[in-house]
C-alpha cells in the first residue's frame, strides 16, 4: 500500500514542478511580448497623423503583427504544456486506485462488490482536488510572475527628495533666489542592452531594411513613402528618455555640436554654475539638444548629481544594472545642491491637461478667487476662447485636452502657473504652440506685467523677444555664456542661434500688428455692447464623458454568432460534442469494468485489469482534448477577430 503513495507522491511533485516552471517561463515570454505590441500601438496612435500622412500604414501593422503573432506563440505553448499538466494529473487518482487494488489482489486477498465500490468512492473523491492542482498551479504560476514584475517597478530607485532644497535659509537674507554651484547632472547613462535586447533590435533592423528594400523596389510605393521613422519599440527604456523626452542630445554627425561633451559621456551637464536674482527674467536659448529642457529638469531634481570623483569613475562607463544601482545609491547621499529661495511653479512644453473642466485645470487645487481668476483669463487670452466653447470654463476637457488645440492648452498650462502666484516660475517654451500675435500679448501681458515681481526662467526658441530679458543664458550642456542682450549680441555663437531659430520678420509683424489693432479696437467696441451679458464665470457646463456604471452592456447573440461560425469555427465545438459522449461512455464503461474486475480478481485478473486501466486513460483523453480545443479555438479566434 505504501509503495503506491511514494509513487504517487514522487510522481506529482516532479511533475508539477516541472510543468510549473514552464508554465512560468511562458508567461513570462507572453506577457514581454504584449509590453512590446502595447509599446508599438501606443507610439503608432501618438503619432497617428504621420503615418497616416506617409502612408506607413502597412509597415506599422506588420510590425504589429509580428508582435501578436509572438505573444500568441507563447500562448499556445503555455496552453499545451497546461493541457499536459492537466493530463498527468487527472491520471493521479486512477493510478493510485488501480495500482492499490492490483497489489491487494496479487497478495492473494479478494473484496465484495459493497467494499470495493464503498473504496472507489474513496478515492473518487482525490479525483476532484487531484484535477484542481494544474489549475492552481497556473495561476500561481501566473501571480509570480505578475509579482515580480511589480516588485521591480516598486523597488527603482527613488529620485533623491533632498537634493533641491525649497525656501533655503541660506538664501532668505539674499536677493538670490535660485543657486547652483559647480553642478553636474546626468540622466544616469545609457544602459548596455541584453543579448535579448540586442537580438531584438537586430531582428528590427532586419525587419526596417526588408521593408524599405520593398519600398524601393515598387515605384507606387516609393511616390507615397519615404522611409519610416525609426521608433523606439523596446519597453527598457533609459532615465533620460523616460524623464526627458523633448530633448535628445544628438549626435555629431547630425548637428554641428556646440556642447564639449561627447556622444557616449553620461553626464549631459558638466560644472553647472548659475546665481539668478529676485524678479530676473532669463531666457536661456541654445540649438536643439544643448541640454535647455535639461536644465529645468535639474533645477527640479529629475537628474541624478555627479560630484567630481562620480564624473570620473562613471563619465564614460557602460552602465549595466548593478552600475545604475551604485550611481542611484552614490547620488542620494547628496543634499541641497539646488537652492531655491521660495515657492516654484513650471509650465511644461508638452501640456499636462487632467480630464476636468477648463476652470478645475486653471485652479488645480487653489482656492476659488473669482476676480483672480478672471484676470488671469484675460491675461492668458482665454476669454475669446471660453466663448467658443459650449460650457465656457466649466467645458469638459477630454483626455490629454483631446478637444482642445495646441494653443488653447498651452494658455491653460500658462495660466495655471500665474493663478498659482508661485515665487519663482520655470517655462519650457510655452510659446512654441502660439501664433506671433497671440505670444506676443502672453509675452507683455503675462511675463512682462503679470509676473514682472517674479523670478522667470523661460526656456525658449522665440528669439524675437531677447532684447526684453534681464539676462541670457545660452545652454550647450554647459552654460557658455551669461549676460544681457546688448552684451552678447556680439557673440559669432549668439549670432549663430539668433540665425537659425525661428523668429518672425518685425516689419511683417507691425505691419500686421497694424491692422490686427484696428479690427481688435473695432471688435472690443462692439463686444463692450454685449459685455454685461457674458460672464467669464460659467455657471453651468458641458460634459463629453458619460458615467459608466449607468449604461447597460449586454453580449447580444450576434456576437456569440460571429465566434461560433468564424473560419469554420462550428466545426471544431462538432468535435468537442463527439468528445463529451466519447467522454461519457468510456467514464461509465470504466465503473463497469471495475466492478467485473472485483468479481474476476481470482480467474480473469489480467483481463480486467487492463480494460479497467484502458477506459480512466480514454476517458481522460477524451476530456483533455475537449479543454484542448476549447482553448485553441478561442487563441485561433482572437487572432482572427482581434
Amino acid at each position: 500500500m505504501l509503495a503506491p503513495i511514494g509513487f504517487i507522491i514522487v510522481y506529482s511533485g516532479l511533475s508539477n514542478i516541472i510543468m510549473s516552471k514552464l508554465v512560468q517561463k511562458f508567461v513570462n515570454s507572453m506577457l514581454k511580448s504584449k509590453d512590446k505590441r502595447m509599446n508599438i500601438i501606443t507610439e503608432v496612435i501618438n503619432s497617428i497623423k504621420i503615418i497616416k500622412l506617409n502612408s506607413w500604414i502597412s509597415f506599422f501593422l506588420e510590425k504589429i503583427s509580428i508582435q501578436r503573432n509572438e505573444e500568441l506563440g507563447s500562448v499556445r505553448k503555455k496552453l499545451t504544456t497546461h493541457l499536459f499538466q492537466i493530463y498527468l494529473n487527472w491520471f493521479i487518482s486512477p493510478i493510485l486506485m488501480i495500482s492499490t487494488f492490483a497489489f491487494y489482489f496479487l497478495d492473494g486477498n479478494t473484496m465484495s462488490l459493497g467494499t470495493g465500490f464503498a473504496c472507489f468512492q474513496i478515492f473518487d473523491l482525490l479525483h476532484e482536488p487531484m484535477a484542481w492542482i494544474p489549475n492552481f498551479l497556473g495561476i500561481f504560476m501566473s501571480f509570480m510572475v505578475s509579482i515580480k514584475r511589480i516588485q521591480k517597478f516598486l523597488l527603482c530607485p527613488e529620485m533623491n527628495q533632498n537634493l533641491v532644497e525649497y525656501d533655503s535659509k541660506e538664501l532668505q537674507h539674499t536677493d538670490v533666489h535660485i543657486l547652483i554651484e559647480k553642478a553636474n547632472f546626468s540622466w544616469g547613462g545609457k544602459q548596455q542592452a541584453k543579448d535579448g535586447d540586442n537580438k531584438d533590435a537586430k531582428a528590427s533592423i532586419d525587419s526596417d531594411q526588408t521593408a524599405q528594400t520593398a519600398v524601393a523596389n515598387d515605384p507606387e510605393e516609393t511616390k507615397q513613402a519615404s522611409n519610416p521613422p525609426k521608433i523606439d519599440f523596446s519597453i527598457n527604456r533609459t532615465e533620460s528618455e523616460c524623464f526627458d523626452q523633448t530633448d535628445t542630445v544628438l549626435q555629431p554627425d547630425q548637428v554641428k555640436p556646440i556642447r564639449e561633451a561627447s556622444s557616449d559621456d553620461n553626464v549631459q551637464l558638466k560644472g553647472l554654475s548659475l546665481e539668478i536674482r529676485k524678479a530676473e527674467f532669463v531666457c536661456v536659448i541654445g540649438e536643439v539638444g544643448s541640454g535647455k529642457s535639461s536644465l529645468l529638469s535639474a533645477m527640479l531634481g529629475d537628474m541624478l548629481y555627479f560630484d567630481d570623483e562620480m564624473v570620473s569613475q562613471f563619465g564614460r562607463a557602460h552602465v549595466d544594472e548593478d552600475t545604475r544601482r551604485r550611481i542611484n545609491t552614490l547620488s542620494s547621499r547628496f543634499e541641497g545642491v539646488v537652492k531655491f529661495g521660495g515657492s516654484i511653479s513650471f509650465v511644461q512644453q508638452v501640456p499636462w491637461i487632467q480630464n476636468m473642466t477648463i476652470r478645475d485645470n486653471v485652479l488645480f487645487g487653489e482656492p476659488f478667487d473669482e476676480r483672480k481668476y478672471t484676470q488671469t483669463i484675460e491675461i492668458c487670452q482665454l476669454v475669446s476662447d471660453l466663448k467658443l466653447l459650449p460650457g465656457g470654463d466649466l467645458t469638459e476637457i477630454g483626455e490629454k485636452g483631446i478637444n482642445l488645440s495646441g494653443g488653447q492648452k498651452a494658455r491653460i498650462s500658462l495660466a495655471r502657473a500665474v493663478y498659482a502666484d508661485k515665487d519663482i516660475v520655470l517655462m519650457d517654451d510655452p510659446l512654441s504652440a502660439l501664433d506671433s500675435h497671440v505670444k506676443k500679448l502672453i509675452f507683455e501681458g503675462v511675463f512682462l506685467d503679470a509676473m514682472r515681481h517674479k523670478t522667470r526662467v523661460l526656456v525658449t526658441h522665440a528669439v524675437d523677444f531677447l532684447d526684453k530679458a534681464d539676462k541670457i543664458i545660452m545652454e550647450a550642456g554647459r552654460i557658455k555664456h551669461i549676460g544681457t542682450f546688448d552684451e552678447l549680441q556680439h557673440s559669432d555663437e549668439i549670432r549663430h542661434i539668433v540665425e537659425t531659430l525661428p523668429h518672425t520678420n518685425f516689419d511683417e509683424e507691425q505691419l500686421e500688428d497694424a491692422i490686427e489693432h484696428a479690427i481688435e479696437e473695432h471688435k472690443i467696441a462692439e463686444e463692450r455692447k454685449a459685455s454685461d451679458s457674458y460672464s467669464i464665470v460659467s455657471v453651468e457646463g458641458s460634459h463629453i464623458t458619460e458615467n459608466e456604471n449607468e449604461e447597460a452592456v449586454e453580449v447580444g447573440l450576434r456576437t456569440y454568432h460571429s465566434f461560433f461560425i468564424s473560419k469554420g469555427n462550428w466545426l471544431i465545438y462538432v468535435l468537442v460534442t463527439l468528445f463529451f459522449v466519447g467522454y461519457a461512455y468510456t467514464n461509465a464503461y470504466s465503473t463497469i469494468y471495475f466492478g467485473k474486475w472485483i468479481e474476476h480478481s481470482e480467474d480473469e485478473f489480467w483481463k480486467y485489469f487492463v480494460l479497467t486501466t484502458v477506459q480512466p486513460l480514454s476517458y481522460i483523453t477524451c476530456i483533455t482534448i475537449i479543454f484542448g480545443l476549447i482553448t485553441f479555438s478561442t487563441v485561433r479566434v482572437a487572432r482572427i477577430l482581434h
